[in-house]
């Protein structure tokens, strides 16, 4: 076999050293054709991890306070989880759903939303069971059943992505990417999308001006996009250029869904900062106010909430040994148990 290599000895980017005439498993390859039934798996899949970690966080939470208080029956435990992990489960996909932690691989967000979607669900089983009248000498199983749930959902879901990474991977499944754009935008957005999770190829660029092959391949001009796309078997285009002339852009996203074929942009460093813009009103010209990065409104509440709910229960829990530090540090220290200082703020 021969493999192109650059003058730098590295392969082009999205190519790899396998040989793509080895045989791939037949089942793998048989299943990657049937795009409903991959992602109909993926979400029972998902499901029945969120439904498995779920109840391993109630009934962990119950065993504890039972531990604690000398009085574990497992049996006993696990038939309380399973009386409250119906209506749990229900809110949890309800609000996983609303989240997008059931799409697919590369759109799926990460730990932060997750975490919000728990907390979430553990605020409205908590005015649901305070509406329907509960009894609560304690509230410890919300809260403890929200750490063992992000805990748990969270390495389950790992363990999904490497195993069914893994799995695609064998079967020799790739998004085959073609970049549009010019100028260097092109190698930026290549180097980074091959750094990605999500197993890639870029099969090539389309520049808008002719620029020469730097490890990735050329494929032509942009009046060609729709033989390219149906020759290289296109599964998404990347609009590499934040100047991309718009009317060009009109036309090649009508030309890619008539081929069926994803249209993604890779935005500029404005453009995300734009997401978290306030509009001002009351110009002549439409104008939009930059804020840094950070939660606000609902998102800051929740942050804010959890934060103060694991900082407690986690200053709680080490308090025994802050204790015993205070006094060490008191007998063998002439300075404050405390140390104070003046610091700059944000």
């Amino acid at each position: 076999m021969r493999v192109q290599v650059l003058e730098n000895g590295m392969l082009p980017i999205g190519t790899s050293a396998r040989d793509v005439r080895a045989q791939r498993p037949p089942a793998l390859s048989f299943l990657l054709r049937w795009s409903t039934a991959r992602r109909a798996a993926r979400v029972v899949g998902l499901l029945a991890m969120d439904l498995v970690a779920l109840q391993a966080a109630i009934f962990t939470a119950l065993m504890l306070k039972a531990l604690y208080y000398d009085e574990f029956v497992a049996s006993e435990s696990w038939a309380q989880a399973r009386h409250f992990v119906p209506l749990a489960f229900l809110v949890t996909s309800l609000q996983f759903a609303r989240e997008g932690l059931y799409a697919q691989r590369s759109a799926r967000p990460g730990l932060p939303r997750m975490v919000g979607a728990l907390f979430g669900t553990a605020l409205v089983l908590l005015l649901y069971a305070i509406a329907s009248g509960g009894d609560f000498t304690t509230y410890y199983i919300f809260y403890g059943t929200l750490f063992f749930a992000i805990v748990y959902i969270a390495g389950y879901r790992m363990l999904f992505d490497r195993v069914s990474g893994s799995v695609l991977r064998s079967a020799g499944y790739a998004r085959r990417t073609v970049l549009v754009g010019r100028g260097e935008h092109i190698e930026a957005v290549a180097h980074k999308l091959d750094k990605g999770h999500v197993e890639l190829t870029v099969v090539g660029f389309i520049a808008l001006t002719p620029r020469p092959d730097n490890g990735i391949r050329s494929l032509g001009q942009l009046e060609d996009l729709e033989q390219i796309l149906l020759e290289q078997n296109v599964d998404e285009v990347v609009i590499a250029d934040p100047d991309f002339p718009q009317q060009q852009a009109v036309e090649l996203i009508d030309v890619c869904h008539r081929r069926g074929v994803v249209v993604r942009i890779a935005p500029s460093t404005m453009e995300i900062l734009v997401h978290r813009a306030e509009f001002v009103p009351g110009q002549s010209v439409p104008l939009f106010e930059l804020r840094p990065p950070a939660f606000d409104g609902v998102d800051f509440v929740i942050k804010r909430t959890f934060d103060l709910v694991v900082s407690s229960l986690t200053l709680l829990v080490l308090s025994p040994l802050l204790i015993l530090s205070a006094i060490a540090v008191k007998l063998t220290s002439r300075g404050p148990l405390l140390y104070r200082s003046y610091r700059p703020g944000i």
